[in-house]
């Protein structure tokens, strides 16, 4: 194994900008952080693949990069070692590229003050080593011990009062629970004492950032927060950016284990964010990010009838200010008709019954069985709208990437694959699992050898939607891949009884074959209080269950094939009926 040069310059390894192949590959499983000598790695796996070199990863983490005299031998050894076995743990290999930097040049991001005084923001501060590293240890396996929720690119938990982002506010109409005890003593005991205006905090926001991730820039909302915030930075670095119209933006470094402290000016009047990247300028010198950040933000709920009133107007919702909509509320807007309805009775419902509806959803469809056992040996496949991730397990020589719009339901399936309570199955599970929109996929074009999309497509509301969810299916596909897509049917068993208990939508663009579904949570399960706090939920009282009602659009005879014709580029293979539901299977042209 030859070790680079010592130079004058030196090289950073990065995500390729491109999708041809490089010399150089990311394996992760295989990385010093779990144990593993890159000397031992390179003897055993990569030098009889013509490795000429390898390099571990800076940050010191999961994965190490590998170099190859060329594209044609780097492409050989990925499909030689991906999904490969090693030490226990299956190997995860990328492409990989890299960026000759001067040593100790910076690059064009900004360069982070270590310290808050040089800033200069009123109402600024940072306390290092705020915590020990015990302490950090312990707030870590507290939250890892916890339900995640998976949002785009990172994880995410709320106690107290859940946070909205699309809103920047608290979810209106639900009920604040109690801090956990131990977070409760930790701002009693530890934020109290020493930070002013700490000692009412009762929201606690926790993200898990991997590197390359960041947050976007805001000022969190003032009719929702009070006037303290309060961030503690675990497990490693970041650089978070300060921006105020007039003022040039200050960047300042984060380091593990200290307290972030926004009040006054530096709360309400400077927007905050976490550039997205992997390396950042901390004094000259360039600073890695660690494989993972966990980040704890401490707030306030306001109360009703106890508006901000701040003195910068210019950014306070309590005193008129215009406010820009987040990201994420101007896409739900350029959704477009529909999405409100889908909000309300597909999103929020499957959220709210994800455990309850998880448990009644174990069998597998025949069909299904029967379109993945035809998929060739190796092949990727996604699972769109994967709910509890019942398909994951069918084979053991495919990977599946299951997406769901329901983060909990999203919860329910990471359970699976990572061996939780949900998982049900032996063996390791060749699959991953992350919150997306079905419209707007985080899937490479053309990647997918298969595509399941079982039971989803009737819940979008606008022929509109249903051909943008269809044409998200196919620009996923790769020559020669297929779709399957499923949905509820016009013609069903016992349909004269079913009826009885749905409610029809004559408003709604498809007019009668609209319903409203019920599901019911019993209330002995363990999930029903948290499910009546829903605003949507009602009380049955008959039937002792929390009621929520689901929006589905039945299909008639012909109707799903003939929105597959529409979609350009795709071809129909086959089109069935099989018990309730009508099916397509459809490929690329």
């Amino acid at each position: 194994m030859r070790d680079p040069p010592d130079g004058e310059r030196h090289e950073i390894f990065c995500r390729p900008q491109h999708k041809e192949p490089t010399r150089h590959l990311r394996l992760s499983g295989c990385g010093p952080g779990l144990g593993c000598d890159p000397e031992r790695v390179y003897a055993q796996l990569l030098a009889p693949l013509h490795c000429v070199r390898v390099a571990p990863s800076e940050s010191g983490q999961a994965h190490i990069y590998a170099t190859f005299p060329d594209p044609e031998t780097a492409n050989a050894a990925l499909v030689t070692l991906h999904g490969q076995e090693y030490n226990g743990r299956t190997l995860g290999v990328k492409f990989a590229e890299t960026k000759r930097m001067k040593k100790g040049s910076a690059p064009s991001h900004l360069d982070a003050l270590m310290s808050a005084s040089q800033a200069g923001i009123p109402g600024l501060d940072l306390i290092l080593e705020f915590v020990s590293t015990q302490e950090e240890v312990e707030l870590l396996a507290l939250v890892d011990a916890q339900p995640w929720e998976y949002l785009a690119k990172r994880r995410v938990q709320h106690h107290g009062m859940r946070f909205e982002y699309a809103t920047r506010h608290v979810e209106v109409g639900a009920a604040q629970s109690p801090l956990p005890p131990a977070l409760h003593d930790f701002v009693a005991l530890r934020l109290a004492p020493r930070i002013p205006g700490s000692q009412a905090l009762d929201q606690v926001t926790v993200n898990e950032y991997v590197a390359g991730v960041g947050l976007s820039p805001h000022v969190d909302t003032h009719s929702a927060f009070g006037d303290t915030l309060l961030s503690l930075s675990l497990a490693g670095p970041c650089v978070m950016v300060f921006r105020k119209e007039g003022r040039a933006d200050v960047a300042l470094a984060l380091p593990p284990r200290s307290l972030l402290v926004l009040q006054g000016e530096a709360r309400h009047a400077w927007q905050h964010y976490i550039p997205h990247r992997k390396s950042d300028m901390v004094g000259g010198e360039v600073v890695l990010r660690a494989e993972r950040r966990v980040s704890f933000t401490f707030r306030q709920v306001r109360q009703e009838g106890d508006p901000c009133s701040c003195p910068f107007p210019d950014q306070c919702d309590s005193q008129g200010a215009d406010i820009p909509p987040t990201r994420m509320a101007a896409q739900r807007a350029q959704r477009g008709a529909g999405s409100t309805l889908e909000d309300d009775h597909v999103n929020s419902v499957y959220n709210a019954i994800a455990p309850h509806f998880s448990a009644t959803r174990f069998a597998v469809w025949p069909k299904v069985r029967e379109f993945v056992m035809a998929l060739p040996p190796g092949a990727l496949v996604a699972d769109v709208g994967c709910g509890n991730g019942k398909y994951f397990g069918l084979r053991s020589d495919i990977f599946v990437l299951g997406t769901d719009r329901s983060t909990g339901l999203a919860g329910v399936a990471s359970q699976r694959v990572s061996g939780g309570p949900m998982r049900g199955l032996q063996g390791s599970l060749r699959a991953d699992v992350a919150a997306a929109d079905a419209l707007a996929l985080p899937l490479r074009p053309a990647s997918m050898d298969g595509v399941l999309c079982i039971a989803v497509l009737h819940h979008t509301s606008t022929v509109a939607r249903r051909l943008a969810l269809l044409h998200q299916l196919l620009s996923t596909l790769c020559l020669g891949g297929r779709a399957l897509v499923t949905v509820w049917a016009t013609e069903q068993e016992g349909m004269a009884r079913k009826l009885e208990k749905w409610a029809p939508l004559p408003g709604s663009e498809s007019e009668a074959n609209d319903y409203l579904v019920p599901w019911h949570v019993p209330m002995h399960r363990a999930e029903a209080a948290a499910a009546a706090a829903r605003p949507s939920a009602v009380l049955d009282g008959k039937k002792s269950t929390v009621c929520f009602q689901r929006y589905y659009h039945l299909f008639r005879p012909g109707e799903l094939e003939g929105l597959v014709r529409q979609v350009p580029g795709a071809q129909l293979l086959d089109a069935f009926y099989d018990k309730d539901n009508w099916c397509v299977v459809f490929g690329r042209l």
